[in-house]
C-alpha cells in the first residue's frame, strides 16, 4: 500500500513538471521568435478572430465569358 502511494505520489510530480517544462519551453520559444520586447509581449494572450467566412459566388464559366466579352451571336 504504501509503495503505490509513493510511486502515485511521484508519477504525478513528473507529470507536473513535464507539464510546467512544456510551458516553459513554450515560453522560451516565443521570446526568442519574437524581434522585440514589444512583439513578445503581443502575442501573450490570443486575439479575437475578426473573420467573417468568405461568401461563395462562383458562376458557370459561360456567364463569366458573357460578362467579360459580351454575348456572341450564334447566327
Amino acid at each position: 500500500m504504501l509503495e503505490t502511494t509513493v510511486i502515485l505520489i511521484l508519477s504525478g510530480l513528473l507529470a507536473l513538471r513535464e507539464v510546467l517544462h512544456h510551458k516553459e519551453r513554450k515560453d522560451m520559444l516565443d521570446r526568442l521568435m519574437a524581434r522585440n520586447f514589444i512583439e513578445y509581449k503581443d502575442n501573450e494572450r490570443m486575439e479575437k478572430n475578426n473573420l467573417e467566412p468568405e461568401k461563395d459566388e462562383t458562376v458557370e464559366l459561360v456567364d463569366a465569358k458573357d460578362a467579360l466579352y459580351g454575348e456572341e451571336d450564334n447566327s
